[in-house]
């Protein structure tokens, strides 16, 4: 195989492995856009829960005031009281029911975020190991350089040679 095709093979090799990192980078990007769409998902979900405990903590505060006024009036109020009561009861089931589903979508979350994990720290070992790919590359195009100097060389002494063939030709031609 010629020096010219090695070399020519060289490069494309080193083309492929280009577009192989270019890739990477690519899915490392998109990657990042999931993470950053699940925190603006998230962000999201987050305002919601803020606003709904809002409404939550008016709504304890104005049963605490019902309390209070239905104590003035006891003896009228006691059953729409108890009614009230039974309402928020079912409320806070309710409630407590929503606060179960958000623990099982953070259970989530981190199992998502602990698969981004993995998937980075795999991505991190295949640049490394590109780059030890491409140390090897620069090895190997140093070794190629030395050996084109060397032959450069070669070809040097083989002119010089070859000059000094023809200067004794003329010289024998001359003295015939």
């Amino acid at each position: 195989m010629s020096l010219e095709a090695r070399v020519s093979s060289l490069e494309d090799k080193f083309e492929t492995l280009d577009d192989a990192v270019r890739k990477l980078i690519n899915i490392t990007a998109e990657t990042q856009q999931i993470v950053l769409e699940n925190q603006r998902e998230n962000r999201v979900r987050f305002d919601q829960q803020d606003r709904r405990i809002d409404r939550l903590e008016s709504s304890v505060g104005a049963l605490a005031e019902a309390t209070l006024a239905g104590f003035k009036r006891v003896d009228e109020r006691l059953d729409q009281i108890d009614k009230r009561l039974d309402q928020h009861d079912k409320r806070f089931d309710q409630i407590e029911k929503r606060l179960d589903q958000h623990d099982k979508r953070f259970d989530q979350i981190e199992k998502r975020l602990d698969q981004h994990d993995k998937r980075f720290d795999q991505i991190d070992k295949r640049f490394e190991q590109i780059d030890k790919r491409f140390e090897q590359i620069d090895k190997r195009f140093e070794q190629i350089d030395k050996r084109f100097d060397q032959i450069d060389k070669r070809f040097e002494q083989q002119d010089k040679r070859f000059d000094q063939l023809e200067l004794l030709i003329r010289q024998s031609q001359s003295s015939h």
